[in-house]
């Protein structure tokens, strides 16, 4: 029997013949389903590569027993092997994971984490029925105890603390930035050396930051020490300031303190 080459010739003299000079030749070469030596059972196949199809190759494929045959080239431009695309692919991927990671590292470094994310812990607050606007008196930020603080709660979220003082009117809700998971004795601050406030100097006001305590008594209790708010002796001078004190930190973007609804729908500053 013939080989492959005899057969390839014979093939491209029958097509000058019929079509004309060149019509043999690589680029217009005439393809034969010519069975090979050895392989009875090959058959040509239709092209399946999407580059190729995209660059307008047409490739001859031949399906068969043995696994070593390879597509092989009729017309066109040369095709991409499948493992340098994939390994293209596979670059990509690696690109994006890379961006999206310096993404997500910088909106953390900004301090735009998910919300949901923040430890906060609150203080019911009375406020005007009718505006919502909390009082900033001393007798909402009472200051007193022993030794003397201004108490907060641990709540995990809004809804939770709302639901434990069901019929205050408005809370005042800190989120402590440094905080996670604490433990008895770790410590936060309220506000920075940025924010000022007004208070009567007769009070010996402290400037910010406040320091605040997770002393867990009762379970979930945090306090700010008389002696981060003022050097007053007295406990209604540390109220006065603190009234003073958050409602600077109230009214101020950024300062981690916000007013949360309770059982008025209208809550503010």
């Amino acid at each position: 029997m013939p080989g492959d080459a005899a057969l390839g010739i014979a093939g491209n003299e029958a097509a000058q013949r019929q079509f004309g000079p060149g019509s043999g030749s690589v680029r217009h070469r005439l393809t034969l389903p010519i069975p090979r030596p050895g392989r009875p059972d090959a058959v040509p196949t239709a092209p399946t590569d999407p580059v190729a199809l995209e660059e307008g190759c047409q490739i001859e494929s031949w399906r068969e027993a043995s696994p070593v045959s390879a597509p092989r080239m009729v017309r066109g431009a040369p095709i991409r092997p499948v493992a340098k695309r994939n390994a293209v692919m596979r670059t990509m991927r690696l690109r994006f994971r890379r961006h999206l990671a310096v993404v997500l590292a910088a909106l953390a470094a900004l301090g735009l984490a998910s919300p949901a994310m923040a430890y906060s812990v609150y203080r019911a607050v009375n406020a005007d029925a009718n505006t919502g606007a909390v009082t900033w008196n001393a007798a909402n930020f009472g200051v007193g105890g022993n030794p003397s603080t201004l108490s907060f709660f641990y709540f995990a979220n809004d809804a939770a603390a709302q639901a434990a003082f069901p019929t205050r009117q408005c809370f005042v809700k800190v989120d402590l930035p440094n905080t996670v998971a604490p433990v008895q004795g770790d410590h936060d601050d309220v506000g920075n050396a940025g924010i000022q406030y007004q208070a009567n100097p007769a009070d010996q006001p402290l400037p910010f930051p406040w320091q605040i305590v997770f002393d867990n008594n009762p379970a979930g209790h945090w306090s700010i020490p008389k002696a981060q708010i003022t050097t007053a002796p007295a406990n209604n001078a540390a109220s006065r300031v603190a009234a003073a004190g958050f409602q600077a930190l109230a009214t101020t973007v950024g300062s981690n303190v916000t007013i949360v609804n309770g059982t008025l729908g209208n809550c503010g500053p």
